[in-house]
C-alpha cells in the first residue's frame, strides 16, 4: 500500500506596508472639491435664512411692545406710550415718564414708520389709540411698521395699528 500524505499550507496575509494604508492624494482631493462644492450651494441660504430670522425676531419684539402697552393701559387705568426711537433701534413702553420697559432691536433691523413723523403712539384704557397726543399729522388713523434688514434680499414683514387699538402682522412691504 501506498500512504499518500497532503501538505496543506497556511498563507497569512502580511500585514499592509506603510505605503498601502490610508487614502491616495487624488481622492482626497475629489473630496475636498466636492465638500467645497456643496459649501457653496448652502451659504447664501444659510445667510439668507439668519436674515430671514433676525426680521421675524424684530417683528416679535416690536409686536409684544404694542400688545404690552395695550394691556398696560387697561390694567394702570392710565394713557402708556410706546416709543421707538430709530437711531439707537429701542423701543420704550412708559407710563408718561416712568418707563415699563426697554426692548432692543437686533443692530442689522429697521423700522420704517409710516406715517414719518408717527415715532410714538398712545394707547388709552378704554382700548384706543390716541394718534393726535404725538403731535404727528396723522389722517389716517392708522401706523404701519415695516422691520428690514441689511440684508435686501428678505420679505420685509408690517405691523399696523388702527385706532381702535388693532394690531396686526403681516409679510408686505418694501425696504430702501
Amino acid at each position: 500500500m501506498r500512504e499518500i500524505f497532503i501538505v496543506v499550507t497556511c498563507h497569512r496575509p502580511k500585514p499592509a506596508s506603510a505605503q498601502q494604508r490610508g487614502f491616495t492624494l487624488v481622492e482626497l482631493m475629489v473630496t475636498i472639491a466636492v465638500l467645497g462644492v456643496i459649501v457653496s450651494m448652502a451659504a447664501p441660504n444659510i445667510s439668507q435664512q439668519i436674515a430671514s430670522q433676525r426680521v421675524n425676531n424684530s417683528t416679535s419684539i416690536l409686536a409684544t411692545a404694542l400688545k404690552q402697552a395695550k394691556s398696560e393701559s387697561a390694567i394702570r387705568r392710565r394713557n402708556i406710550i410706546m416709543e421707538i426711537d430709530s437711531s439707537d433701534k429701542t423701543i420704550t413702553v412708559k407710563d408718561g415718564s416712568n418707563e415699563i420697559v426697554e426692548y432692543q432691536l437686533n443692530s442689522a433691523s429697521s423700522v420704517k414708520i409710516a406715517p414719518v413723523a408717527q415715532t410714538e403712539i398712545t394707547f388709552t384704557p378704554n382700548q384706543r389709540v390716541d394718534f393726535k397726543s404725538t403731535n404727528a399729522a396723522n389722517t389716517a388713523n392708522t401706523v404701519t411698521y415695516t422691520l428690514c434688514d441689511t440684508n435686501t434680499n428678505v420679505t420685509p414683514k408690517q405691523i399696523t395699528v388702527n385706532a381702535i387699538a388693532n394690531i396686526s402682522t403681516q409679510t408686505a412691504g418694501s425696504c430702501p
